[in-house]
């Protein structure tokens, strides 16, 4: 959760605590898709494949029809749905305890979380607003523009803003936060979990840009809720599903599933993992790490993609609860349950023996604290942290030194004091000039001329959206198409490394379209028929902005188009009889040819480069006509020429179009022709 600007954090954290090894907790049980990356903190990207491992503060992306489902030690689910970009912030786990904090930068994630027991923790952030839960599943999304929108199905989560609001829902709620207008709204919609319910949900919001209240998402959500809630009921009884029950308690950290309905289904999904296709029986055993003991609990989901038109019409639903233009729904619902108790003495003792030896060594600790004073006021209105660190030492000879490490993301800062001090300050920068604006922590340490180190870890998060933290202005270039027929250019973004912009593309000062740029990722897009100015502006997180501008032409193939001359479409020689001139005049007929530009799309004369006409044994053109200066404004003229008696001449007219076709034709006056008529 971004730093609050107004609230001032003092931490006294103890130091010299017990570490015991926590394990890298994700795994992926399911990969689908094109585009789905795994990103490490460094930034190499890899493939995400079934049965990879997450670790802590990797990164997962996804783009159009792919989804990553990570598995936790304890058997929760985590999966990122398409066109998403999640950091597994916290993913620790050790004695039976776990940690999992998953920060939501793009898109949105549905999860299936195991009930967390004792010191667990299970939650997720959003660029406005942070959520945790207990055992629960449904789904958390960031909108396009910034606005966080949770959903559930079961269970209940608490949510609250970085401005201090506070809220909670429960099995069939939706809350949503408004960016930077403070405060979270409820709704209750029975499908609040729904994927339809949420995409649209998110999609009107954006839409609104936030000018919407719980009232007025209500309503919007009413009919689409209806159509579900309707529709399920029947599948569900239809399904007619029935699990084989489970041991009230089961000693080993696996168990064998099986579900067997009336008949086939789709896709059946065992907490949100695909078990089978077209099948109307599912067997799968499921299983998680040893330490973590508890209920454990296994939901069944069918999925159809259902007619709504054909349904509504066998099974009588009335069309008022039918959202207009919906033909069809992709549809998720229950259809089974299966619970169990895992408990192993032997476990267990040692998960409690770890957890005690863990909390006296932090006991001890105490004696000897390193104390941290951050105003984290200045990290948006300054684009840095104020540390004022100090702690207890041991005397030393005043010629020794201590050493002061501060490390945030990728960058490290090292200072000697005399070791008589015991306090240090510092201003670290938190932006993206120092290439730190992601690290989730200030790692602080105190080594001592003994060799002695403590450590401490300061929870931090930058707020993209201020411009002391958000100094660098993204750019951005324009590749035009190769040729006016190929009518999609493309654009590169640059200098918007970890950051999110927005990508608004105008066409003759006229927006035609928004695009999302996640770092410096590219893209295309579609230009318009005819020749217009286009200006790409890039926005990013904090308003910082550029833009360039090109002109670029669209234009049609023209397959048909073709030049006449006098009527006729070939080559052609005139047939006229003409008398010679008597003496003492000169030889010259004076003669006039008619051009017209035939089949041209839409009869659109821009679409013209250049017309030329030219007379054979005569240098230069008789005619020399240009849209560079727009003096093409009509496809049909005539000229007129001289022909030299008693010689062949041939008179020729090239049509450039700007999309490369060149229309031709030619007229020949052929010097048999000219000849006296007889008296």
């Amino acid at each position: 959760m971004p730093f609050s600007h107004y609230f001032k954090f003092i931490a006294i954290l103890l130091i010299g605590l017990v570490s015991y090894p926590m394990a890298a907790a994700g795994k992926i049980r399911f990969a689908i898709g094109d585009e789905r990356k795994i990103i490490d903190t460094k930034g190499k990207e890899t493939d995400a494949k079934t049965g990879g491992k997450i670790r802590e503060k990797d990164k997962v992306r996804t783009g159009i029809e792919s989804q990553v489902i990570v598995a936790l030690p304890d058997g929760s689910i985590i999966s990122v749905e398409e066109n998403s970009l999640v950091e597994f912030t916290n993913l620790n786990s050790s004695n039976g305890v776990q940690s999992a904090v998953t920060d939501i930068k793009q898109g949105k994630v549905r999860f299936d979380a195991q009930r967390q027991k004792g010191k667990s923790k299970f939650s997720f952030k959003t660029g406005t607003a942070t959520a945790a839960i207990r055992g629960t599943d449904g789904i958390v999304g960031l909108t396009p523009k910034g606005f966080s929108v949770f959903g559930l199905n079961s269970g209940s989560m608490d949510i609250s803003d970085e401005c201090g609001a506070k809220g909670s829902i429960a099995a069939g709620e939706l809350m949503f936060s408004l960016g930077k207008k403070c405060g979270l709204q409820k709704v209750r919609v029975t499908n609040a979990g729904d994927e339809n319910i949420i995409n649209k949900v998110m999609q009107t919001i954006d839409d609104a840009n936030g000018e919407i209240d719980s009232a007025a998402v209500a309503k919007m959500t009413e009919a689409l809720n209806k159509l579900i809630e309707t529709i399920k009921k029947q599948k569900i009884t239809e399904a007619g599903c029935n699990v084989t029950p489970l041991s009230d308690i089961t000693p080993t950290h696996s168990v064998n599933l099986k579900m067997t309905c009336n008949h086939s289904q789709k896709q059946i999904l065992v907490n949100g993992i695909l078990a089978g296709e077209n099948v109307s029986t599912v067997e799968k055993t499921v299983d998680w790490e040893p330490t973590f003991i508890g209920e454990k609990r296994f939901e069944f989901t069918c999925i159809r993609t259902i007619d709504v038109a054909a349904e509504a019409a066998k099974k009588k639903i009335p069309s008022k609860i039918i959202p207009q233009g919906m033909k069809s729904i992709t549809l998720q619902y229950p259809c089974g349950e299966a619970k169990t108790h895992y408990y192993n003495a032997t476990i267990d003792s040692a998960n409690r023996a770890n957890i005690d030896k863990a909390e006296q060594d932090s006991i001890a600790a105490a004696a000897n604290p390193i104390q941290v004073n951050a105003n984290t006021d200045d990290i948006c209105s300054k684009g840095s942290v104020t540390l004022e660190i100090s702690f207890v030492a041991p005397p030393f000879e005043p010629t020794q030194n201590t050493l002061i490490t501060i490390k945030a993301g990728t960058r490290t800062n090292e200072f000697n004091i005399p070791a008589s001090e015991h306090t240090f300050s510092y201003i670290l920068p938190i932006k993206d000039v120092a290439q730190n604006w992601d690290a989730t922590s200030i790692d602080i340490s105190v080594t001592f001329p003994d060799g002695q180190t403590r450590s401490v870890s300061l929870p931090v998060a930058a707020n993209k959206a201020c411009k002391a933290v958000n100094t660098i202005k993204p750019g951005i270039a324009i590749q035009p198409a190769t040729t006016g027929l190929k009518c999609v250019a493309s654009y590169k973004v640059s200098g918007n490394d970890a950051d999110v912009a927005l990508v608004s593309i105008f066409s003759d000062n006229e927006l035609i379209m928004e695009k999302t740029a996640v770092g410096n990722e590219g893209g295309t897009f579609q230009l318009i028929k005819g020749k217009h100015v286009y200006k790409l502006v890039v926005t990013d997180q904090a308003k910082n902005e550029s833009s360039a501008s090109m002109t670029m032409p669209c234009y049609d193939a023209n397959a048909g188009a073709y030049v006449t001359i006098n009527g006729k479409r070939n080559p052609s020689t005139d047939g006229k009889r003409y008398p010679k001139p008597p003496p003492k005049y000169d030889n010259v007929i004076h003669e006039t040819i008619r051009v017209k530009i035939n089949k041209l799309s839409q009869n659109d004369l821009s679409q013209v480069e250049s017309i030329l006409v030219t007379q054979d044994g005569k240098t230069g053109y008789l005619l020399n006509l240009s849209n560079s200066n727009n003096s093409i404004d009509e496809d049909e003229f005539t000229l007129p020429v001289d022909i030299e008696y008693g010689i062949k001449t041939t008179f020729r007219v090239k049509v450039k179009l700007y999309n490369g076709r060149i229309l031709e034709n030619s007229i020949t006056y052929n010097d048999n022709a000219f000849k006296r008529e007889a008296p």
